[in-house]
């Protein structure tokens, strides 16, 4: 009995020690147009969607790895800007209750304690037009973003797989 508890305790510490994975997905990709490309410029979700954005203070974070990312696949921010890069964030908050029977603290009977926590998934859509708005690439990654704590690197995570995926630009 002892053995299977700590086999069991060992298997819970490693599933925790586990890294986050993001789920990346490629929706469209033409890496010819885009690899002779090299100017880009950011575009602000706000410009461009209707309703306020989820999870606003992940935006300069976000904007910042962006710009790194790209710079690392030969993009550069400049100006004429050749290719358009819209990015937003969408979250998904849902609760989450665990309820726990601990043993009676007095003669007064049972005790049940439920725990509430709220359990966020981000997904980050990063699309790349041309000045036409020819779409050239676009993709998505989603990500856990709970516990808040963790939040900023795990959307340093997802922002890093998800550039990966896009062809290094082939411009001088």
């Amino acid at each position: 009995m002892r053995l299977l508890l700590i086999v069991l305790t060992c298997a819970a510490l490693a599933s925790c020690a586990t890294p986050h994975i993001p789920q990346t997905q490629v929706s469209h990709a033409s890496p010819r147009a885009l690899a002779r490309l090299q100017r880009f410029k950011l575009i602000a979700p706000a410009s461009i969607l209707k309703a306020p954005t989820a999870f606003p203070g992940a935006y300069p974070q976000l904007a910042s790895l962006l710009s790194e990312q790209l710079q690392l696949r030969g993009y550069r921010q400049a100006e004429p800007a050749q290719i358009n890069v819209y990015y937003w964030l969408a979250v998904q908050e849902r609760p989450v209750e665990f309820k726990v029977d601990q043993a009676p603290p007095s003669q007064l009977g049972a005790y049940l304690a439920i725990h509430r926590l709220q359990d966020e998934t981000g997904t980050l859509r990063l699309r790349l037009t041309d000045q036409a708005n020819n779409l050239l690439w676009e993709g998505t990654s989603k990500t856990g973003l709970s516990p808040a704590s963790y939040s900023a690197e795990l959307l340093k995570q997802a922002t890093q797989a998800l550039t990966a995926q896009i062809p290094a630009s082939a411009a001088p």
